[in-house]
């Protein structure tokens, strides 16, 4: 199965490093590639953020460009958060 898969009109569909879907905009050379070719974003931040998440808990993502941090927090906490 693809890793990532161009969608038209510079979009692509792609798995993050926790293997949720993810849409991005491949004309952007910075963030987009980044998670085209690694799957993850800022790494050391990442895992950081992932360390202190847990199951129930209520994140607010203020300012949140693309929404990147807002995807791996709902799969660290679940449904019930």
């Amino acid at each position: 199965m693809a890793e990532s898969v161009y969608l038209g009109s510079n979009k692509a569909l792609t798995k993050i490093y926790n293997n949720r879907f993810f849409c991005v905009d491949t004309t952007d050379h910075g963030f987009s590639h980044c998670i085209l070719f690694d799957k993850i974003w800022e790494k050391w931040i990442t895992d950081s953020f992932v360390r202190v998440l847990q199951p129930g808990m209520t994140v607010v993502n203020a300012g949140a460009l693309m929404g990147y941090y807002t995807i791996v927090a709902a799969h660290e906490i679940g449904n019930t958060g």
